[in-house]
């Protein structure tokens, strides 16, 4: 059925990587107890990063992860067939200071492999 059709554009997450619009932490997230490969939207990014103190941002992230990665344990106990965890996120010390609906997104790689997205509901 599909034979007759060509693809015109393909937008990967590698392209998504490439291009800024995700940023990949795999390495950091690994660090908190992430499995998997792992991104971040451009927006959550710069919500935790861009104080200019690498020191303080290194810190800001660690901490974002290890939240994110303990209420993904969390959710996966209560629900464990869900692909997505939505909880709330603040900090007073980030550069917007208030609470930030988050999610973390399961899915498909470029080679359909498991990957992490977390990500703001407004990058979804």
């Amino acid at each position: 059925m599909f034979e007759d059709f060509e693809v015109v554009s393909c937008y990967t997450r590698a392209n998504a990587i490439a291009d800024g619009v995700l940023i990949d932490v795999t390495e950091r997230a690994c660090q908190v107890g992430f499995k998997l490969p792992t991104v971040v939207t451009a927006t959550v990014w710069s919500s935790i990063i861009g104080m200019g103190n690498a020191e303080i941002e290194s810190l800001r992230l660690t901490a974002f992860l290890a939240r994110c990665c303990s209420e993904a344990i969390y959710s996966i106990k209560q629900r464990p067939n869900a692909r997505r965890v939505n909880f709330s996120y603040g900090d007073d010390n980030l550069p917007v200071s208030s609470m930030h609906n988050v999610i973390i997104d399961i899915g498909p790689g470029d080679n359909a492999e498991p990957v992490l997205t977390i990500m703001f509901p407004c990058d979804d």
